[in-house]
């Protein structure tokens, strides 16, 4: 029952909150900003996701009080005629968050094309001596095996601080956090939603390799739906892509054997 409940609640409001008309507004043009109009319409999604969030979840309030919760909803209803749709979009991800349930999402959040938030051309993830690109398409395969020093203007310890009030994960499960933010890392419309970069469509990662720094300038791709790199339950790198395991002598490890089988 509560399995059932967490995974419905994932699926409506990947429903609910995207879909009024301004989702086929070009994600380019965000310094644009958004209509009184379409403010009203997002008030409207707010409003149901506050009450609907409390009603269908057996304990939402396990990690976040009520008060709290209430609080981030009141702020973002002033602040949405204010905010761009990225923006907004990311705010509702975050008070989704607040409620430390690794089950209870925006739904497709980094892969439906309804919200049609792109990636920038690397793979990341964090070992224990920091965030390293794993994987990247081959215009960028000298960056394969380096260590992420800074995200736009910050360092990869600000830009992980910046976004993990945004990612899904169980209370008090750090490791949670950290399998995935590297992909909320990636995500263009999250940094510029943050303020770690400016410019979405050239963003600055620097870099470092074999004790030598470099500075790479990214553009962002449109992601091609779940199966797709952005997939938070995969390791499936985009065809022609470089993969740090691509020179591996050993054999894949058993938990990489069938990345296509979710269930495997």
């Amino acid at each position: 029952m509560l399995k059932t409940s967490r995974l419905y609640l994932g699926a409506i409001f990947c429903l609910i909150l995207f879909a009024a008309p301004l989702v086929a507004q070009n994600v380019r043009s965000v310094a644009a900003g958004i209509s009184a109009a379409e403010a009203e319409k997002w008030r409207e999604d707010l409003r149901y996701l506050a009450e609907e969030m409390p009603r269908r979840h057996r304990n939402l309030f396990h990690a976040v009080t009520r008060e709290q919760f209430d609080t981030a909803v009141k702020n973002l209803n002033e602040r949405i005629p204010s905010l761009t749709r990225n923006q907004i979009i990311v705010e509702f991800t975050r008070i989704v968050a607040m409620v430390e349930d690794g089950h209870t999402s925006v739904a497709g959040l980094m892969t439906d094309p309804k919200i049609g938030f792109r990636s920038y051309p690397l793979s990341l993830y964090f070992f224990k001596d920091g965030l390293f690109v794993i994987a990247a398409d081959r215009e960028h395969a000298d960056a394969v095996g380096a260590r992420v020093v800074k995200i736009g203007n910050a360092s990869a310890e600000q830009a992980y601080d910046a976004v993990k009030g945004l990612v899904f994960h169980d209370h008090n499960n750090e490791f949670g956090l950290k399998a995935s933010a590297p992909f909320v890392l990636v995500t263009p419309e999250v940094l510029h939603a943050v303020g770690l970069v400016e410019d979405m469509d050239r963003a600055k990662f620097v870099l470092e390799k074999d004790g030598k720094q470099m500075t790479v300038e990214l553009k962002p791709f449109a992601r091609a739906g779940a199966a797709a790199h952005g997939s938070l339950w995969d390791f499936i790198k985009p065809q022609g892509w470089v993969d740090a395991r691509d020179a591996a002598q050993a054999p894949a490890p058993l938990w990489l054997k069938n990345v296509r089988d979710l269930f495997w």
